[in-house]
């Protein structure tokens, strides 16, 4: 099952679980300090060789993609690489 960890103020949070329900692309949300701290994070991102403090981050299986993977340079929701990793 796919996870999509947030934070509640996340605006790019919010885009790629927009995308994801309107691709009925099926995940558990974890959303900070509500199902975990920033140590949680810190942990299971790091177990997948890819540490992160920042949101949001997929994971699926044993792999971990961050917003650098997530989102382009400029900001934009990376589409492309979501169709092809999803």
């Amino acid at each position: 099952m796919l996870e999509l960890w947030t934070s509640e103020d996340c605006v790019k949070c919010k885009a790629l679980k927009e995308y994801l329900v309107n691709n009925k692309i099926p995940f558990e949300e974890k959303v900070l300090d509500k199902d975990f701290n920033t140590g949680d994070l810190i942990s299971e991102t790091s177990k997948r060789n890819n540490p992160t403090m920042s949101f949001p981050v997929l994971i699926n299986d044993n792999n971990c993609y961050t917003i650098k993977q997530i989102f382009t340079r400029s900001g934009q929701l990376n589409q492309v690489w979501l169709e092809e990793v999803l």
